[in-house]
């Protein structure tokens, strides 16, 4: 951050190379949504749908995730902080998103 900023820095364009060439992960949190949403898109190839049961035994992770997403957009409807972004919003009704659905027990 330091040194986007123009800030002194331990930091250089070189580490910064090498960290990228060895898969260093800049942003924990995108990546974790790039990554779920790649689940998203497998289990709509899978099943047909987007509608991930909470009790999904192959992914539990994923049915963690999905009900997440739920309640991130009801607290961006909210007008409270929130992930949930426009750009994610799309992203999930792209895929056939539905953010009312309840499965499972």
């Amino acid at each position: 951050k330091l040194m986007n900023k123009g800030k002194v820095s331990t930091m250089t364009p070189a580490r910064v190379a090498l960290l990228e060439e060895n898969g260093f992960v800049w942003d924990s949190h995108e990546a974790m949504w790039t990554e779920k949403i790649a689940d998203l898109r497998e289990y709509r190839a899978k099943h047909g749908n987007c509608l991930v049961p909470s009790n999904y035994k192959a992914n539990p992770s994923l049915a963690v995730w999905v009900k997440c997403q739920r309640r991130q957009m009801k607290l961006h409807q909210e007008g409270k902080t929130t992930a949930m972004t426009p750009e994610r919003i799309r992203e999930l009704e792209a895929e056939g998103f539905c953010w009312g659905a309840r499965m499972g027990p």
